[in-house]
């Protein structure tokens, strides 16, 4: 795949799951919790998802298409392979998913390394925006596999701890994406 078309289907999945959290958010209201709250939380999560994991699959087709270099190690990890032998011997393939936060943290440490911007990749994972991120993260796993009913009951603190994660998203793949394409221009 073409560096061009990795940019084509990373934009297209941001603007569509973008408008989704946009939409969320126009409803968000101070003095209601519930549903809304909910949805936001869940489109922040897919728009962070998403985008990850269409960034992977980027770094491994143009590695693939010889367009970047990634190491052996990355390569596998990235694309979620892991090894295994037979009891005959035989050397099989299987599927290792990364856990969301570890695949979050490899994907954009090695774009921001192929892109030449690992100082903007340190600073940016020391910054309280990652911390924000990893809270948002529990407040969703919370909200999707809840146990008791307060556990669909976002506070005002979660809610702004949410929103200070999407503002520092948001920021790092724009830096990211602005490098990408200054790049291959």
């Amino acid at each position: 795949m073409s560096f061009q078309s990795s940019a084509s289907n990373l934009s297209a999945l941001f603007l569509g799951l973008h408008s989704d959290l946009t939409k969320s958010k126009e409803n968000l209201r101070p003095d209601i919790t519930g549903y809304w709250d909910r949805m936001y939380i869940r489109c922040l999560y897919s728009l962070i998802e998403g985008l990850t994991y269409r960034m992977r699959h980027a770094l491994i087709s143009t590695h693939d298409a010889g367009k970047t270099k990634l190491e052996i190690s990355e390569y596998i990890l990235l694309s979620e392979l892991g090894y295994r032998v037979t009891k005959s011997g035989k050397i099989e393939e299987t599927e290792e998913f990364l856990p969301f936060l570890t695949g979050f943290r490899l994907t954009f440490k090695t774009c921001c390394r192929i892109l030449d911007i690992s100082d903007y990749e340190t600073s940016a994972f020391s910054h309280n925006g990652w911390e924000c991120i990893k809270k948002t993260i529990q407040i969703r796993d919370r909200l999707t596999h809840p146990k008791e009913p307060q556990d669909l009951i976002i506070t005002k603190e979660e809610l702004s701890t949410a929103q200070q994660a999407e503002r520092w998203f948001l920021s790092l793949v724009s830096q990211v994406f602005s490098c990408m394409e200054q790049k291959h221009a």
